[in-house]
């Protein structure tokens, strides 16, 4: 989503050439799974966000807004009790639905 480096895919349709960036890391549990939160970055800029934070807030507040970086930065620091085997249930669904609409 920043550099606009294309996605490369393996034989069964999965991404491998870029990763999910969470704006608020993942100790954050209350945003660990928010879909506002994360966003694809291709390795380099992944690093060099991480490497950047201040950096990292300038862009995600140019691709989604202040209020909505302000939101989620509320939101990480609330506490949200874990279930990762629920989160997982629904994301594998997610990620399935994706699959199947690319392929349309």
């Amino acid at each position: 989503m920043r550099c606009g480096s294309p996605m490369k895919f393996n034989d069964r349709g999965d991404p491998i050439s870029h990763q999910a960036s969470h704006f608020k890391g993942r100790r954050e549990e209350a945003t660990r799974f928010d879909p506002e939160n994360v966003d694809t970055l291709c390795y380099g800029c992944h690093q060099y966000f991480h490497e950047n934070e201040d950096k990292h807030e300038i862009w995600a507040i140019e691709l989604k807004g202040q209020r909505l970086v302000d939101e989620i930065t509320i939101r990480s620091g609330s506490y949200k009790k874990k279930d990762r085997k629920l989160e997982a249930l629904i994301w594998k669904q997610v990620y399935k639905d994706l699959k199947n609409e690319m392929s349309r």
